[in-house]
């Protein structure tokens, strides 16, 4: 096969993932589909089902399915690729190819080269280690595979997570080593779905199989996939499988290389909708010779489709770019001006029998004329389909309704015919006969907007993500790592303690005391106490750990911050960091996201919940409330030292529930600008008085709260060191 541009290396050792839309793989065999993006993430996909959890995040890049390195002889962990554990020494290296992925970790004397391929005759996904010691003592590695089971489309997933996860049983099959999933039938027509997760070696192990199907017992409460509790000193996997309530892929394999020796281990993952056709994919890949079969079947399967196609690798590269755009919005290629509009209504999207529930690509042409990005595009779109990506392509002709038609009947004769108008397929717009409303509302929602005068798609897709503004020189931070005395026992005697918490004796407090002694993370009850506060039409929910997420009128479809809906993580939306002016070290208030080494406790009560901690030999103490009638979230502040300064950080909402345009978030009314005549500011808000209207309240979403909020934080919680000799009061005002 002829060596392209997509078969060269790419190699870096910086810590941040490589924007994961400008270098994605897609691989399929038409039934099972996965995408891989150069941090080593991505999904794995059956007939419109997500095998493994995802989802869209061009910042972290952390859902897919990972492998754990952990080197017993020197206690080191990492992973191969930059996602879930990045190691700044070790090298990481990437190449994509057209019926591979395949990614090289040098970690001091070791090399781990691991390939992924999906098999062409049967529906798994198939991942390769070999592992080389390249140094002059023996060494023991343990190899521990990680991922999240979903079964269920991408929308219902993302809808209500954990709900979604209560329908799943595992087991684990001795003869094969094997783990299994299925997700039980809801409706007496509904078939099951089954998936499968096996390991093989081609070097015998004398060790027990070791596996994990819980993801609590995995990671932890209150950790994330880059410092699981499995990988604490002592600890093991449980071997739990059954019901669990949050289910995972987890099996363990532990290598001995010899000085120069090396070994190859695979990770198979595969889905069916009965139980023999898993045990058959169990039974097969049980054995390491099935392994090399698939690679070699799935490299032949590749150049029949060059050949059937007429395509050559270089075309894959660039398909595979357009995809990574449409998987990973990338605001440099949208090429779409500011549209001043107040109103984008997602109905004039159904006006031209658009959904608007998948991504969409907007290409503005003329039919007539620019025939090769046409061409480009269509195939483009053509083979994304194919392999298990989909998106609305729509052509906007401006050569008028003949060109729109000459454009239509050419597809219609051509592979697209099928496609034609329906959702996943091409519509063919005439951009004079589509009503102006119309154009702005597909141009607003389009996550690629091509123009013909802008070149051929390869010269478009070369625009770079937009850089990320670096921090200020002057500036410098670091993770509080300063001891801390043990928590405070507590002063008064709670009823019905737990050894975590308990209730005061007037009954009008729930306290928890979190001990964050351990290094690791901070020492949480085994499931969330959360607080809900709020008011008839406006509120938020706390955790112990942290601040939870706000909403407007309706707590799952107007979000206003997001919310994990993970009791095992607990992440949360909405985050204030402290940071020493002196020092440069920074850490929260609350347990989680950077909390450890503090003890806090916290006391929720009706209508506030309060963070009392220790930290850094500083007293500090939060409360968070909402006001009685309008909708306002507060913050109180106090704390012993100074100089210290405030940071607010409000994470991105996509979208409401209630709508589902998944590019840019069409929901209905946008509020009203900043320089609204008439408008007044809110009272005794300390951020600056964002002026909004009276009217703009009402129709208040996710976007439109962080469009006028964020620039007050970045103003005033960001720059500015705020605390000094006592306490200060935030008030972040959000909207009806």
């Amino acid at each position: 096969m002829a060596t392209s541009t997509s078969d060269a290396a790419r190699h870096d050792n910086i810590a941040e993932p490589a924007n994961p839309g400008s270098a994605v793989a897609l691989l399929s065999n038409d039934r099972y589909s996965v995408l891989v993006t150069a941090a080593g993430a991505g999904y794995g996909m059956w007939q419109g089902l997500d095998i493994t959890r995802w989802r869209e995040d061009s910042t972290r890049d952390c859902w897919g399915q990972f492998c754990y390195i952990r080197d017993l002889t020197d206690n080191d962990l990492w992973s191969i690729g930059k996602q879930p554990i990045f190691r700044p020494l070790n090298v990481y290296k990437h190449a994509f190819h057209g019926d591979r992925a395949e990614f090289v970790c040098h970690a001091g004397d070791i090399e781990i080269v691991s390939k992924i391929c999906v098999a062409s005759d049967v529906d798994a996904e198939v991942r390769v280690l070999m592992i080389m010691n390249h140094g002059t003592r023996e060494r023991t590695l343990e190899l521990t595979s990680y991922a999240e089971v979903c079964l269920i489309n991408r929308r219902a997933d993302m809808a209500h997570p954990g709900f979604a996860k209560l329908f799943i049983e595992t087991r684990f099959d001795e003869a094969t080593g094997a783990l299994f999933a299925r997700r039980r039938p809801r409706a007496a027509g509904e078939k099951a779905t089954w998936a499968v997760h096996v390991s093989s070696s081609n070097v015998p192990s004398a060790e027990a199989a070791e596996y994990e199907t819980d993801r609590l017992r995995f990671l932890g409460r209150g950790r994330t996939i880059t410092n699981p509790s499995v990988f604490d000193v002592g600890a093991s996997l449980s071997g739990t499988t059954g019901p669990v309530l949050d289910p995972i892929f987890c099996l363990r394999r532990t290598v001995r290389l010899a000085p120069g020796a090396d070994a190859r281990v695979a990770f198979v993952t595969g889905a069916a909708d009965d139980q023999s056709a898993v045990q058959r994919i169990a039974e097969r890949y049980a054995k390491f010779d099935a392994v090399e079969r698939a690679f070699s079947d799935a490299s032949r399967k590749y150049e029949s489709e060059l050949r059937t196609l007429n395509l050559k690798p270089d075309d894959i590269s660039l398909f595979n770019r357009l995809a990574g755009s449409v998987a990973f919005a990338n605001q440099a290629i949208r090429q779409a001006p500011v549209i001043p509009r107040d109103r984008w209504d997602q109905a004039a999207l159904w006006a031209q029998g658009i959904s608007g529930d998948l991504p969409i690509v907007l290409v503005r042409a003329d039919g007539d004329v620019d025939h090769a990005l046409v061409r480009q595009v269509t195939m483009g779109h053509d083979f994304a389909r194919r392999r298990g990506l989909r998106f609305d392509l729509i052509l906007l002709d401006g050569g008028g309704a003949e060109s729109a038609k000459r454009l239509a009947e050419k597809l219609q004769s051509g592979p697209q015919a099928d496609m034609i108008g329906k959702p996943g397929g091409i519509f063919i717009l005439s951009e004079p006969g589509t009503e102006s409303d119309h154009l702005a509302t597909i141009a607003a929602a389009a996550r690629i907007v091509l123009l013909g005068t802008g070149g051929e798609l390869s010269d478009q897709l070369n625009r770079p993500f937009p850089a990320t503004s670096p921090l200020s020189p002057t500036i410098t931070t670091g993770l509080s790592e300063q001891p801390t005395a043990p928590p405070p026992k507590p002063a008064e005697d709670l009823q019905y303690w737990n050894g975590f918490g308990g209730f005061t004796a007037d009954g009008q407090e729930y306290v928890v005391h979190v001990s964050a002694l351990k290094p690791q993370a901070a020492a949480l009850p085994p499931a969330p106490w959360s607080n809900v506060i709020a008011n008839p039409h406006f509120g938020c929910l706390t955790t112990e750990a942290g601040l939870g997420y706000t909403w407007s009128e309706n707590s799952q479809m107007n979000r206003l911050t997001p919310w994990s809906n993970d009791p095992v993580t607990d992440a949360p939306g909405e985050v204030l960091y402290l940071r020493d002016e002196e020092t440069g070290d920074i850490w929260t208030p609350t347990p989680l996201p950077i909390g450890p080494g503090a003890a806090v406790t916290v006391r929720h009560g009706q209508g506030y919940s309060r963070y009392i901690g220790h930290c850094r030999h500083l007293d500090q103490e939060l409360t968070v409330s909402v006001s009685l009638n309008d909708p306002v979230k507060m913050f109180g502040l106090g704390t012993s030292q100074q100089p210290i300064s405030l940071s607010g950080y409000l994470g991105p909402t996509a979208k409401t529930r209630r709508r589902g345009l998944s590019a840019r978030g069409i929901h209905g009314r946008a509020p009203s600008s900043p320089e609204t005549p008439g408008a007044e500011p809110l009272p005794g808000s300390w951020l600056s008085q964002p002026p909004v209207s009276r009217r703009a309240r009402r129709h208040l979403t996710a976007q439109s709260f962080l469009a006028t909020m964020v620039p007050y934080f970045s103003q005033r919680l960001c720059c500015e060191p705020i605390l000094q000799n006592g306490s200060v009061h935030c008030w972040i005002p959000a909207l009806r």
